[in-house]
């Protein structure tokens, strides 16, 4: 070859003339020139850009979809909040906000509003909220 295929080509005789031929993702008369562009958009959340199907495209990380890994994938509840709250993400992660009355990770400890000074406990009860008391307590409070 009379022209450098600039490590992107063989040189190979074609029609009793050298010429370059390109590998895959080259062109051009030297193979100088890139046939897949590279990632034109970014990739957000982590994800890279990888060659598929002679095409650059975002691989996103788990949790994130679209062509730019911008579109949340993880279901709106990963946690069960018990009909007592409502389930958030916050800081990447999913949580409970819990109903009034109601408390715990998943909204499963009911929440006096009542103080039961240690001596009970909190307990639902005719739909409202009161102290169970220990033996030899008893009161609103179990004081």
């Amino acid at each position: 070859c009379t022209k450098d295929c600039y490590h992107h080509g063989t040189c190979v005789r074609e029609n009793n003339k050298m010429k370059c031929k390109c590998h895959p993702d080259w062109s051009g008369d030297q193979c100088g020139e890139v046939t897949v562009p590279p990632c034109t958009k970014h990739c957000y959340h982590g994800g890279t850009c990888v060659r598929e199907n002679k095409k650059m495209k975002c691989k996103c990380h788990p949790d994130w979809s679209g062509d730019q890994c911008g579109e949340v994938t993880v279901p709106p509840c990963t946690k069960h909040c018990y009909h007592h709250g409502t389930c958030v993400r916050e800081n990447n992660k999913m949580k409970c906000i819990c109903h009034p009355d109601w408390s715990g990770d998943q909204c499963q400890v009911p929440a006096c509003t009542k103080d039961c000074y240690h001596h009970g406990t909190c307990v639902r009860e005719n739909n409202k909220m009161k102290c169970k008391c220990q033996p030899d307590w008893s009161g609103d409070q179990c004081q």
